[in-house]
Formats: structure tokens, sequence, C-alpha cells
């Protein structure tokens, strides 16, 4: 039936888009019967069907283009109001003339949220064929105040390959107890159709809310690496002969960071004295490892700062002898660690098998010459505390040929190493070795790693080893693990997933087992690396965007390369 509608009053645009968009065949029907359509000629309408190519096309053409633009603003992480700034229509106009991007209330009410759903059937889809997975979760606020609980989940697929995906960053406006945590997750993975007995393993913080969460949760739980050394290198950074070393640092950055004066004349001495041209990095106080930037540039540049810094309220910033010896011990002593820190954030390859034993071969070398030594750790704190303070500018000149002077420094930079070393792995300790459950998971997952077994062998025999085999039969099982335990370890720049894709016909058991257990993740950085996207979706200049629409655009852009195959 045919029917035309005249407007007593204003225009039709809106309903024209409305049925171009989202009712096409509609549309094609009204560019039929509407005499003063665009599509008409001044002596006789076309006759236009949705059977026709060229009508078609055009469609398809729209479709593609506004397909892109959603991709744009997802991807990008670009605000929906993008679509209708001069500049981008002005780019669309010169790359697709023919084209006229929609309002971005199309966008946000329309294709946003179908892209949202296709790709989480997407994933769903993937999620669906793996026998287990392993989670990461953690609680962020925005900044615009919004608190959010962010959900990810890590898989070894078929092919051997690591696969992440955020599973949620959605809203969390109630009390951040451990109840409530528990019951958010849950009903994350109940919307993801997800069941509980897949999960190997989560990896979180060691916020005491979110341990009593997964406690309740009964899943195998490892504290994040990353966040647990934190802790220990904050703590070790408050010890007073280093603090001495970090706040001068910081001091003379800021002097050049507030003065374009002052960065001209490390500029010109750095020229002279044929020194990198490197400028005073900035510093966090929640990311302990910016300061060894700061630390290393205050050992590098120390000559061109004693001729800038010449004042004597500057001076005082300027690191003593002793005190540039021990920034030189204590960058030798982290820079390992944040070198450990980063492997074990990666999501690409396998993290949890590493902690134990990176963990217990670094205790060992550590502590090596000072294990059956009983010390005070608040008389060697005061000790090194007093020897440090001590202004001795003139020591590098004089030092080399004073040998009591050279052995007392000797024997204070041991005393604050020995502290340093004693309180990061204090708190290592206790979230990875004294808790019984968590140190032999992370034991199992090293010693189905191909290149850490001969680490773990004496500590698990067959009867240590679950088994997942569906025969029945422990002697099978048991042969399978000799048999793995024979074969020589692979290199430790191997790939892990690699050597088990050769050999998973060999050890169809242990395989099982280990696609289970080399899933869990040895920190929770990829939820802060979701946070991350948050960030760049809830920016200054969109404070009022609705929860709804931030976990969408949070979702999609974390996972936007699942976009074009949705």
């Amino acid at each position: 039936m045919q029917r035309k509608k005249n407007s007593k009053g204003g225009n039709t645009s809106n309903l024209k888009s409305h049925l171009r968009y989202k009712h096409p065949n509609l549309y094609s029907e009204y560019l039929k019967i509407d005499g003063n359509s665009t599509i008409t000629t001044s002596e006789e309408a076309q006759e236009y069907n949705i059977d026709d190519p060229v009508l078609s096309n055009l469609q398809s053409n729209l479709a593609s283009d506004s397909q892109g633009s959603q991709a744009s603003i997802s991807k990008d992480m670009q605000p929906y109001n993008s679509v209708e700034k001069k500049g981008f229509k002005h780019l669309l106009s010169v790359l697709c003339p023919s084209f006229e991007p929609p309002s971005r209330k199309y966008y946000s009410d329309y294709k946003i949220p179908q892209s949202y759903e296709d790709v989480k059937n997407c994933i769903k889809e993937k999620l669906k064929g793996v026998s287990y997975l392993a989670l990461t979760t953690d609680c962020w606020t925005s900044g615009n105040g919004h608190p959010f609980i962010g959900l990810t989940a890590h898989i070894i697929n078929e092919e051997w390959e690591f696969k992440s995906f955020c599973l949620a960053c959605t809203s969390l406006t109630i009390d951040h107890n451990s109840f409530n945590i528990k019951n958010s997750i849950k009903q994350i993975l109940h919307d993801w159709d997800i069941d509980e007995s897949k999960i190997a393993g989560i990896t979180t913080d060691c916020g005491s809310n979110i341990l009593k969460a997964v406690e309740l949760m009964s899943f195998n739980h490892v504290s994040c690496f990353g966040h647990v050394l934190n802790t220990g290198v904050t703590n070790a950074f408050s010890l007073q002969p280093v603090k001495y070393c970090t706040e001068n640092a910081v001091k003379v950055r800021s002097v050049f960071h507030y003065s374009s004066k002052m960065k001209r004349a490390l500029l010109n001495e750095q020229t002279n004295l044929d020194l990198p041209p490197l400028v005073p990095p900035s510093s966090s106080d929640t990311r302990w490892w910016s300061l060894l930037p700061c630390l290393n540039f205050l050992y590098t540049q120390n000559e061109a700062l004693k001729k800038i810094l010449i004042c004597t309220k500057h001076q005082q910033m300027l690191p003593t002898f002793n005190q540039l010896k021990l920034i030189e011990r204590i960058l030798h002593i982290m820079d390992p660690l944040k070198q450990l820190g980063e492997a074990l954030a990666s999501e690409t390859k396998v993290t949890i098998s590493g902690l134990c034993v990176n963990l217990e071969t670094d205790s060992v070398q550590l502590f090596d010459n000072t294990e059956d030594i009983h010390f005070d750790k608040n008389i060697l704190l005061e000790e090194s505390s007093t020897f440090f303070s001590q202004i001795n500018y003139d020591t590098e000149e004089d030092g080399d040929t004073d040998e009591t002077l050279n052995i007392e420094l000797s024997q204070a930079l041991n005393h604050v190493e020995l502290l340093i070393t004693d309180t990061i792995f204090e708190k290592l300790s206790k979230r990875y070795f004294e808790d019984f459950k968590t140190k032999q998971l992370i034991q199992l997952a090293s010693f189905l790693d191909p290149r850490y077994k001969a680490y773990c062998i004496a500590l698990f025999l067959s009867k240590n080893v679950p088994s997942e085999s569906t025969l029945n039969d422990q002697n099978i099982f048991e042969a399978e693990i000799e048999k793995y335990i024979q074969i020589p370890k692979a290199d430790l720049d191997s790939d892990s997933l690699a050597w088990w894709k050769i050999y998973k016909s060999e050890f169809p058991n242990l395989s099982l087992l280990s696609r289970k257990y080399l899933c869990i993740q040895g920190t929770s950085v990829p939820c802060e690396r979701l946070f991350n996207y948050g960030g760049n979706v809830i920016t200054d200049k969109r404070t009022s965007l609705s929860a709804e629409h931030a976990e969408q655009l949070i979702f999609l852009s974390k996972n936007s390369h699942m976009i074009v195959d949705s």
C-alpha cells in the first residue's frame, strides 16, 4: 500500500534519516513514491526497487562508510560528536563525497551498542571452545569520580596461542566490600555464560577486600607481582640512606623543570663535558621504577651538575661521593627487578611459571653471603644512615688512597644492600612462599613450563601433579610424567607454548594441564591496561559520559582487534 503523508510545518529530515539507516526497505519505498525526491528527474520519476543494483551498491557503500566511522570512534576512543565536527565532515566529503555521516545519536544509540553485542558474541564463541581460562580483576575510579570494576579473560587456544579479552569494565556504584565485589564478578561471569569450574585461577592486587572476595569464590589465586614488588620497593625507598638519594634526585629535577635558564646551562655543560644531552626525567610517587631514570641522571650527569649548582642552596642537593656510590648500588639492585616486572606483565607469553623460579633464584643470589648472618635491622639502618649523611664532596679525589675509607664505604654499601633486599623479599615471601596453596600453584606451573621444569623436579613427583586424564589409568599418567622429566629442558629464551604445540601428542595429559595452569597471569597488569583505555575514553572533556556508554566504548577499544571479525 502506497501512501503520502503531508507535513504542515517544519521538515522531514529526521524522519528520512531514521528510515535511511534503520529501515532501508521502507526508505527505498519512500524514494519511489516521493515526487520531490532527489532521485527524480524533471520529466518522470525513476522506478527503483530494493533489488536494483545501483541502489544496493549505494546502500552497501553507506553501510561500509558508517562502519568505518564507527570503527574510528571505538578504536581511536574518539567522542561521539567527532562525526559532527567540521574537519571530520570535510575529510569525508573529500574521501567519499556521496556519504553523509549520520548524527552522533545514531552512533551512541544504535551503532556502538550493536557493535558491542557483535564483539561480545564473537568472544563468547571463542571462550566456549576452551576448557579453561584465567582471570584478572581490579577496581578503578575514573577522572570524573565514577567507580568501575574490570575483568579480563586469558586463554590458550587450540593452536597454543595466548589470547586475552576484556570481559567488562562495568560500573560499581555500591560499597567496595568483599561481598559486593564477589557478586559483581559472578554476575559478569553469568552474563558471559562462563562456567566457574573453568576458571583456572584469578590474579588480583593485595587489597583486603578483593582477597576476601576471591576466597569466597574459592578460585585459585595469585597476587599480582607488580603490586607486591611495588609495595616492597616503596618500603625500601623509605629507608633513610636511600631517601637521601631519592629526595635529592627529585629536588634536582625540580630545579631544571621550572627554569629554562637552568636547562640551557645544563645543555651547555653537557656539550662542554661531552656528556649525553639528557634532561631531568619526571617521576611518580606511585610508580617506583620512575625514580630510576632520576637516579641515573644524578649519577651520570654529576660532573655537569657540580658546575651548575654552585650556590649554597643548590649545592645541598648534590649527592656526596658516598651517596653517588650508593646510587650506583641501588641501580644495580633495581634494574633486574624492573626487567623482571616488565617480563611478568606480558599478555602474550607465559608469566606465572617465572614467579617461583626467578624469585627463588634471585633470593639465593642476593642472600648467598648473608643467609647465616643474624643481623639487627635497626642497628644496620642507624649506622648506615649516619654514614651516608656525612658531607664528603672531596673524597672522590683522594678516597682511592685511603684504604680505611674504602673499607668503611664498602661495608656500608653492603649493609644498605642487605636492608633493601630484605625489605623487598619480605613482601614477596609473604605473598608467594608463606601461603602454601599459592606456592604449590606457581611451582606446578613452573614444572609444566619446559623452560623451568628442572628447577621443580625435586619438588614435584607424580603424586603431586593433579591428573586430568580421562583414561582412569594412573600408571599411564605417571609414565607420561617420567618421560617428560627425561626430555631436556627448553632454552630459557624459547617459547613455552611453541614447545607444547610440538610435543602435545606425546604428552596428552600434561598438555591439558599446561593449557589450564600456564594461562594464569603473573600480574593484574591486563586490568591496569584496561583502565588506561578507560582513562582515554572518560577524559576531562567527557565527564558527563554515561556509565553505560563508557562501558561499551572501553570494551570496544580494548577488544578493538575483534571489531573487524565481528
